[in-house]
């Protein structure tokens, strides 16, 4: 048995995901014929038709901002694991936010990014949800010119403001967890390079030594991709990813015509 796991490309996709598999060679290795243990799909539809055809043990959505509505919900009856590149995800995945948001009294998430805003809201909600759990009373409060307000609510009830800039000239992010005892803070440059991803722990007895994640987003989520297939760690349903999708286009709608207003 191989210690690898196979990956094809369908359609076009970016080329820093080629890039990052190439960098993982113990653990994945592309092919361009046959049938592979992951299809890498692009948005467009042919590519999906395409990958579903060959029933891979994994199809993962290069761009799940972008594809259509029909071809999201095509792939919630697919028999393969469906899984949304979603970087922020990956590398707050990766902090384990737990510990402090039982006692936390307030959250702050900020999310710069260079897409469009459905692209930047999507990302940044699947990276809060990854963080701190499902969310509830998810509200859009105010946008203008790209930048953006927002409002909801933990688990646990705590109060957390998300805001952020979509179409932004450098992707960066910040998250604070603040409680009366203790405050976790996490703040990242998100250009595609493996720079630290800082995380800083206060508490009532002083400041924990920083913690320094180096590794891309998207290294992160293609190793735990193979965590995944051959751990059979638990995995975000794509049905849940399908229903914060809606929530998504509802809010990039609103702002489209807030922006065409004021234009």
């Amino acid at each position: 048995m191989s210690t690898y796991l196979t990956v094809r490309q369908f359609g076009r996709v970016v080329p820093e995901q080629r890039a990052t598999l190439a960098s993982l060679p113990a653990v994945l290795r592309l092919i361009e014929v046959g049938t592979p243990d992951i299809a890498l799909v692009a948005s467009d539809a042919e590519a999906i038709r395409d990958a579903l055809s060959l029933s891979p043990r994994a199809i993962v959505v290069a761009e799940p901002a972008t594809i259509t509505d029909a071809d999201a919900a095509r792939l919630i009856d697919a028999s393969p694991l469906v899984l949304p590149v979603l970087t922020l995800a990956a590398s707050l995945g990766a902090v384990g936010a737990g510990g402090v948001l039982p006692k936390a009294g307030l959250v702050h998430s900020r999310l710069d990014w260079q897409a469009d805003m459905r692209a930047s809201l999507l990302e940044h909600l699947a990276g809060l949800v990854s963080a701190v759990g499902e969310l509830s009373d998810v509200k859009l409060l105010s946008q203008s010119a790209g930048g953006y307000v927002g409002s909801a609510r933990t688990g646990d009830g705590v109060e957390v403001n998300w805001s952020g800039l979509a179409t932004a000239p450098t992707s960066r992010y910040e998250l604070d967890i603040v409680g009366l005892a203790e405050r976790l803070e996490i703040r990242a440059e998100l250009d595609g390079s493996a720079r630290p991803m800082t995380v800083r722990r206060g508490h009532a007895g002083g400041l924990d030594q920083p913690l320094g994640i180096y590794e891309t987003g998207l290294r992160l989520f293609w190793r735990r991709a193979v965590d995944e297939l051959t751990k059979g760690e638990p995995v975000r349903d794509w049905q849940d990813i399908v229903t914060l999708r809606k929530t998504v286009g509802t809010f990039a709608s609103l702002a489209n015509v807030s922006d065409g207003e004021a234009a």
